[in-house]
């Protein structure tokens, strides 16, 4: 949950839904809940764009790295104590769209294996000695979560701990403070114990659960590149959605959203939420229009949906590539934009970037994780073909940087280069050959495309062909 890039992504960094399902009477036994738990997980995973890994039970869908088994026996197992559910299933999917987590960088998705193992979890208790605290944070261990009381406190008079954990941050140790509480958070040093750990070093692990604060920090501590003050800011930084912190917060601009419930006599929470959606998508895409990057970035904070596709299929990732606006398409990648939603035609935003001849463009999708899947293979043959055919160099070259394979055959088996050949375009020969086009593929009648220079008589183009 803490080693992949959950971006545009796959869940993203960015990752694909990946929604596991969890039961708790066996499938096939009587008053099993497992069945509706997998097909809703199904569902969610299939149908709706939330590019987390998460976890599905009990008609919830709760973020994976804020959820907790609460319960051994019961049907209501599983909790995510300090973080809304980001599914609802009732008669409806209820999508708490606020909740899902939005990446803040531009980059494919990167599976992290190596883990530290040299990290604990400690619980601290009431007649616990120093020399328990010492000995626990000798070598090899490199880090410790600190379940503490209440909001991250320690007893005050109990100086001996105070000394033995600021010996470890001094040797090195990396000391996470969390509550051991099941709701509520470490967030500022309320009390004067909470203060004197803060000074002995120790960061606070906000509101994370045991066993995210125990990941994230083998996580962190497996990133060698980082120096220690960096792993700490990391440990109490919000990578995942892992933990809310102070700097999590957002003051709305209610303004808008109470002038149009009041105007238009709206009562209903979840329709205020429906109507603001769609008004709040029509200005983004109005801002995109004008190139306004201002009002893009104000209606994405208000709650625009940057994945909300329209009667076309377009989202406003589409449009601000067609609108050529690199600074908003990578504003709106950043902020949840996913990389792989097609219009209705089939057509992803890295087509349409190809479309666009926009190559920088090309090249921004593809660092954030697009890339040219199986379902787009025919029409990205028709694409090679007609460039090939009509000469455009720079559209096959934009293809190429898209991830097109310039082998790739059509319904004859000639690839663009016996298109070129046959058309007579000699500079879209030498591009093709330059770049790695088989000159020995044969196509349906088992001609290469040097054949087909012979017997037109293509001298030039036959000449580069067997350089």
């Amino acid at each position: 949950m803490f080693g992949c890039n959950v971006t545009n992504q796959d869940h993203t960094s960015r990752i694909a839904n990946r929604s596991h399902y969890t039961i708790q009477i066996p499938i096939f036994e009587p008053r099993s809940d497992g069945a509706d738990n997998f097909v809703s997980s199904l569902l969610i995973a299939g149908g709706l764009n939330i590019p987390e890994v998460t976890l599905f039970f009990g008609s919830k869908l709760f973020r994976g790295n804020r959820t907790r088994k609460i319960s051994a026996n019961n049907l209501f197992a599983f909790s995510s104590p300090n973080c809304v559910p980001l599914v609802e299933v009732g008669m409806d999917f209820e999508v708490n769209k606020k909740a899902l987590f939005k990446p803040k960088v531009i980059e494919k998705c990167r599976l992290h294996a190596k883990m530290s193992k040299n990290v604990g979890l400690l619980r601290i208790f009431p007649s616990i000695s120093s020399s328990v605290i010492k000995a626990f944070c000798q070598p090899p261990i490199e880090g410790v979560v600190l379940e503490t009381y209440g909001a991250g406190n320690i007893p005050s008079n109990r100086q001996d701990i105070f000394d033995e954990i600021s010996a470890a941050v001094q040797r090195g140790v990396i000391v996470v403070n969390i509550t051991q509480c099941t709701t509520g958070s470490v967030v500022s040093p309320l009390y004067e114990t909470g203060r004197l750990i803060a000074k002995c070093g120790v960061v606070s692990g906000f509101d994370m659960t045991p066993e995210a604060a125990l990941t994230k920090l083998s996580y962190v501590l497996s990133k060698s590149e980082l120096s220690y003050q960096q792993k700490v800011e990391m440990m109490g930084t919000n990578i995942r959605g892992e933990l809310t912190s102070t700097a999590s917060f957002a003051i709305e601009d209610s303004t808008l959203i109470d002038a149009l419930a009041s105007s238009l006599n709206i009562q209903s929470p979840k329709k205020l939420i429906q109507v603001t959606e769609k008004v709040f998508s029509a200005l983004l895409l109005y801002a995109i229009e004008r190139h306004d990057e201002l009002s893009v970035k104000k209606m994405l904070d208000m709650g625009a949906d940057v994945n909300a596709q329209n009667s076309e299929g377009k989202t406003p990732l589409h449009e601000a590539i067609l609108s050529g606006n690199k600074s908003i398409v990578e504003y709106m990648l950043k902020n949840g934009a996913n990389v792989h939603l097609k219009t209705k035609c089939g057509e992803p935003p890295l087509l349409t970037a190809v479309h666009q001849d926009d190559p920088s463009m090309i090249e921004l999708l593809i660092k954030c994780g697009a890339h040219i899947s199986t379902v787009e293979a025919k029409s990205i043959a028709e694409m090679l073909s007609l460039s090939a055919r009509t000469g455009a160099v720079n559209k096959l070259h934009h293809l190429k940087l898209a991830g097109a394979d310039l082998n790739t055959c059509d319904e004859l088996k000639q690839t663009p280069l016996h298109k070129a050949v046959l058309s007579n375009h000699p500079e879209t020969v030498r591009y093709l050959v330059e770049h790695m086009a088989d000159r020995n593929f044969t196509d349906i009648l088992g001609c290469t495309p040097l054949d087909y220079a012979k017997k037109l008589n293509y001298h030039n183009i036959a000449e580069i062909l067997q350089e």
